[in-house]
């Protein structure tokens, strides 16, 4: 199972675009606050799909959140042809706290 639900405020917001048949599409950056240690913060990449991503659209930066969704591995190859691996939380609900 890989489900999560994150709480943290937005930080970045990309712009609202729609795919070819019609999906909506989101890109933000969630801003968590590390626990373990203080004055740090962890920034998560988040990509909304469907009507989470419609809906977060009048959601401005410095909202505090929550996402509901599922994680991925994200693997990209630099300009050094060194593979580089991130999580990215694919967000299905998005709710404002």
């Amino acid at each position: 199972m890989n489900k999560v639900l994150v709480a943290g405020r937005i930080s970045r917001k990309g712009v609202l675009a729609y795919s070819g048949e019609g999906i909506a599409f989101l890109d933000l950056v969630l801003a968590i606050p590390a626990k373990e240690k203080m004055n740090r913060t962890e920034y998560l990449p988040i990509l909304l799909k469907g009507n989470a991503a419609e809906e977060c659209e009048g959601v401005d930066i410095g909202s505090d959140v929550e996402v509901e969704g599922y994680l991925e591995m994200e693997t990209t190859v630099g300009n050094d042809a060194k593979p580089s691996e991130k999580i990215k939380l694919f967000g299905e609900k998005i709710v404002e706290i």
